[in-house]
């Protein structure tokens, strides 16, 4: 009997996402979006899909992950969606012994009040990601299992929605992530085996690796992400130090608000503790391979403060040199502003002339050209492009300090695993 039940019993997935994306055909979780379509096909789950709005490519990626339907992903028609499933719940279309696997892949912001967990975003705004708790509670009372997978930054404030008995599984901790975690966790999920098994694996591969550190809801990986919490918190915002996820139109950095390179200065915290931590961990596992880990821990840990502090002096350097001057670029006529400012302005100048050629034109363009060649536009103009190449350098550094941090993680999570007694809800989730 217990047999066919389990045979019998329904499989639905929720595919939620993609918001918040500039004008194109594509978005950047569109590859996540195929992984979860083509594992929906292939292992026998119905599909609900409520993803994008608006891209070309992404919305035929979309309608073939739904079995040929696509519901918009606005903020009205998510949260309806939420309630639909609700409603499938109390009129009993799912019921005791069901599974539901909820997947969201899209921007997402800071843990804030009024969120308990955090928002995400939506074609035209953001979702609350609270919304899913009564859910939640519905499905444990009748029975259901539920899995939730946040696949957006800072997607670890969506953890608290775990319990004992719904397993829940971000792309980054409280801080950002990146998509190719969301990717290679939702192309690791088979038939056959569970969703402990998919993080696991995905989280160790080459594909996922990346200065972001997923985390899961069980007893095992809440102390393994306490125990290694200061590496991710150390840090924090390093996303908005790569030039392309702030100049480029498709960031792979998968954050709402891009941040201000001031942060770097500001809120970067200080990990001179790391050494003293790690010394910690290895006492706590007591496995002989963690020396090796712990080494190549130290030695990123250290090239990584090397390059942030150049990075922070740099800034510093650059912001000193954006002042304000005043220059006469027409006769008689005086402009004021920083260099960034001057540097705009001859831009958009020069494109407005590209465009139309008038005398009036081509005299503020000169104007701007005697500007930029003035030596202490050039001074802040070098400095500025030393910091583009140092803060693009800094995610690399920040790369090969959470490659480490894998190797780290692996053997806390296999020791907290054996000594844990808890429920696992997300090996329980069977595939």
């Amino acid at each position: 009997m217990s047999f066919a039940n389990v045979s019998w019993a329904k499989k639905e997935i929720l595919i939620l996402g993609g918001g918040g994306e500039p004008t194109g055909a594509t978005t950047i979780f569109d590859k996540t979006l195929t992984n979860l379509g083509t594992f929906s096909k292939s292992s026998g789950w119905k599909p609900t899909v409520v993803f994008n709005g608006g891209h070309r490519t992404t919305e035929a990626l979309a309608k073939q992950a739904g079995g040929g339907k696509n519901i918009s992903a606005t903020t009205d028609n998510l949260n309806k969606q939420i309630e639909a499933f609700k409603q499938k719940i109390q009129r009993g279309e799912l019921r005791s012994g069901d599974q539901l696997m909820i997947s969201v892949a899209t921007h997402g912001l800071e843990a804030a009040a009024p969120f308990e967990t955090h928002a995400v975003s939506s074609k035209n705004g953001t979702f609350n990601m609270d919304r899913l708790k009564a859910l939640r509670d519905l499905a444990e009372k009748k029975g259901i299992q539920l899995a939730i997978m946040d696949f957006s930054c800072h997607s670890g404030a969506t953890l608290k929605l775990g319990t004992d008995k719904t397993c829940v599984i971000s792309a980054a901790s409280a801080n950002v992530g990146y998509n190719n975690a969301g990717e290679a966790i939702a192309g690791n999920l088979r038939a056959g085996t569970n969703l402990e098994f998919a993080f696991l694996g995905a989280r160790a591969s080459e594909k996922a690796l990346s200065p972001g550190t997923p985390q899961i809801s069980t007893e095992a990986g809440r102390k393994t992400y306490q125990a290694t919490a200061f590496l991710s918190d150390s840090m924090r915002e390093r996303a908005s130090l790569d030039m392309w996820a702030e100049k480029s139109k498709k960031a792979d950095a998968c954050n709402l608000t891009n941040s201000s390179y001031a942060k770097l200065a500001r809120e970067l915290k200080d990990i001179k503790d790391s050494h003293g931590r790690l010394v910690g961990i290895r006492t706590l596992v007591g496995l002989p391979d963690v020396d090796q880990s712990k080494a190549q821990l130290q030695a990123a840990i250290k090239d990584y403060e090397t390059a942030r502090n150049q990075a922070v002096n740099t800034h510093k350097a650059k912001a000193a040199l954006d002042q304000k001057v005043c220059m006469d670029l027409l006769p008689k006529q005086q402009y004021c502003g920083t260099m960034s400012q001057f540097e705009y302005g001859h831009q958009v100048v020069k494109e407005q002339y590209a465009a139309k050629p008038t005398p009036a034109l081509r005299a503020e363009l000169q104007g701007y050209e005697k500007f930029i060649q003035r030596e202490d536009f050039v001074d802040w103009q070098q400095t500025s492009k030393t910091y583009d190449k140092q803060s693009q350098d800094l995610y690399w550094k920040a790369e090969k300090v959470g490659r480490a941090e894998r190797k780290i993680y692996d053997a806390l999570y296999t020791h907290y695993s054996k000594e844990s007694k808890a429920p696992n809800p997300c090996r329980n989730f069977k595939l």
